[in-house]
């Protein structure tokens, strides 16, 4: 295990070439650090929690079609992440294949979430101008 400082974004998104699985912090998941180690091809095993702090990977990871790395258990945390380590070749595939499952998935589709933003922008619109709505 590596612990490494601050370094340029440049730099951090290089470093997920050598890491082979990521550990989702807990209680308290990761975000955008999560979403680029899918986007560079690096399986993130998260511990879903019961509280919106400690779901957010779970979200995330369902999102991206990756629902199968969401533990429940601190147990269940350290079968997958050692599945998954143990696993070279899949490890391989899952590398090669990620970025494009997260483009394919609902957290990739940049237009449906623009979309949908767009509408629930309209909604609060309409609300605040006291013109009936859809909610």
């Amino acid at each position: 295990m590596t612990l490494a400082g601050q370094s340029p974004h440049r730099e951090l998104l290089a470093a997920y070439a050598g890491i082979d699985v990521a550990l989702d912090p807990f209680p308290y998941n990761g975000g955008t650090t999560t979403c680029e180690a899918l986007w560079m091809g690096v399986p993130v095993v998260t511990l879903a929690g019961g509280r919106f702090v400690s779901r957010v990977g779970e979200t995330i990871l369902r999102h991206a079609g990756c629902g199968e790395w969401v533990a429940h258990s601190q147990e269940e945390y350290i079968e997958i992440a050692l599945a998954l380590g143990s696993n070279l070749e899949r490890l391989r595939a899952i590398r090669a294949g990620l970025r494009e499952t997260v483009r394919s998935s609902v957290l990739g589709d940049v237009k449906g979430f623009t979309r949908r933003w767009e509408d629930a922008l309209r909604v609060a619109w309409k609300r605040w101008c006291g013109a009936p709505g859809e909610f």
